[in-house]
């Protein structure tokens, strides 16, 4: 039987829309459900996979999965910063603690459509049925003293009870970057389906 096609038609030029910078992922999370932590599921040289949950009666709830792959960690200017988010840390606030800028430059924007292959994401997620979930792939820029780096490009896919693609769309997008499918939202997609079938899978709850 032939999979239906996982990509929304939906894609958005990569900018955060001019004079803004969003709020990190970490804060909108404990804003909205009260606690926040990562729960580092997989840690490489060169890739990192967490789940960013809060907790619910004491149980942790993934509210965001994010998959890093590290572009310039080796920089001078980030070194002390990567040891410590190696180690545990979450990213944005880890260079916003020394002071540096952060900045999400979108690469893609997608809604998955419900499906079973998704079915121990929802586990993590708690969710009681499969839902749409909304991606979201930017290479994460970091500034302080005019030297930009770019650290690592991540993805990240949203429970629907944290984050939707509406809101998404209000944070990143420009009505004027819609586009239809696109090779990143592909490529990203890749990654992902490759991160379910080799990680999520043995994960306990």
């Amino acid at each position: 039987m032939r999979r239906k096609n996982l990509l929304a038609p939906l894609y958005i030029e990569g900018r955060v829309q001019p004079g803004t910078t969003p709020p990190l992922n970490s804060t909108l999370i404990k804003e909205k459900f009260g606690t926040y932590g990562v729960d580092v599921l997989v840690q490489e040289p060169h890739l990192r996979i967490a789940s960013l949950y809060s907790l619910v009666e004491d149980q942790r709830v993934t509210r965001s999965l994010a998959i890093v792959d590290y572009i310039d960690q080796e920089a001078p200017q980030v070194t002390t910063i990567h040891h410590r988010i190696t180690a545990g840390g979450s990213i944005g606030q880890s260079f916003v603690d020394e002071g540096f800028e952060v900045v999400k430059k979108t690469e893609a924007l997608v809604e998955l459509p419900a499906n079973e292959d998704f079915s121990s994401l929802y586990k993590m997620m708690r969710l009681l049925q499969p839902a749409a979930l909304a991606f979201h792939t930017y290479l994460l820029n970091v500034r302080k003293n005019d030297d930009w780096i770019v650290y690592a490009r991540v993805t990240e896919v949203h429970s629907p009870e944290h984050l939707g693609i509406k809101q998404l769309v209000e944070r990143f997008g420009d009505s004027a970057y819609f586009r239809q499918e696109h090779p990143r939202s592909a490529d990203a997609m890749r990654h992902f389906r490759g991160f379910i079938s080799q990680h999520v899978e043995p994960v306990r709850l």
